[in-house]
């Protein structure tokens, strides 16, 4: 699991994600690029729904002094820091999120549908 979150009104996507990131495990440390925009249509509820995710790449410069941690708002999500080589071995949403980290200067408009 990534983290994120819903964006408030009049804030902005990097004003969202610096604040998710704060709320869930506490940093503000971090060094925001942006990647791009994934737009998702999903069935749910027997409704056609769209989100649009605005997706950073947040880059840690600190001693990493756990290996896993669990999320501050609740004990449900455990993050743990892997090898961005070791990506494929785990599920992530949207898929091509290790392609998109290790871009360096492409920006990203990935559409997801679901038929």
């Amino acid at each position: 699991m990534l983290i994120g979150g819903k964006v408030r009104e009049l804030e902005t996507s990097l004003e969202a994600i610096k604040r998710e990131v704060k709320e869930e495990i506490g940093w503000d440390n971090l060094e925001y690029h942006f990647l791009g925009l994934s737009e998702e249509f999903i069935i749910e509820n027997n409704q056609d729904v769209q989100f649009i995710n605005t997706m950073y790449k947040a880059i840690y410069n600190d001693e990493i002094k756990e290996e896993e941690f669990y999320d501050l708002e609740g004990d449900w999500a455990i993050y743990k820091w892997i090898n961005i080589n070791d990506l494929d071995n785990y599920l992530l949403h949207p898929k091509e999120i290790k392609q998109m980290m290790i871009n360096k200067n492409e920006i990203f408009h990935l559409i997801n549908k679901v038929d």
